[in-house]
């Protein structure tokens, strides 16, 4: 049974999904939602610095400073299946 609320968050995937395609990108849409319904970015640190193309220990300095100006809120993955290392962040984006 679908809610509204999955209904507003799957009409937000679509939306990005055809955002990517007009930009020439691989037209994926996602929203990652936890059980509280906060939307969140899932991003390993060494996947975000190569997004924006620069060092690993830049993008762990960028998002520190995100975090101490109360901008962003991380995380961390808990999985024993895997090396915790490897599993991305939830990173919550703060109302400004």
């Amino acid at each position: 049974m679908r809610s509204d609320l999955d209904e507003k968050f799957m009409q937000h995937a679509l939306m990005l999904a055809d955002r990517a395609e007009a930009l020439g990108e691989i037209p994926v849409g996602a929203v990652l939602v936890d059980d509280e319904g906060n939307i969140y970015l899932a991003y390993r640190i060494e996947d975000l610095a190569k997004k924006f193309s620069c060092a690993r220990t830049t993008m762990v300095a960028v998002l520190q400073r995100l975090e101490s100006v109360n901008l962003i809120e991380r995380e961390r993955q808990w999985n024993t299946s895997y090396y915790n290392h490897n599993l991305p962040y939830k990173t919550y984006i703060n109302e400004v």
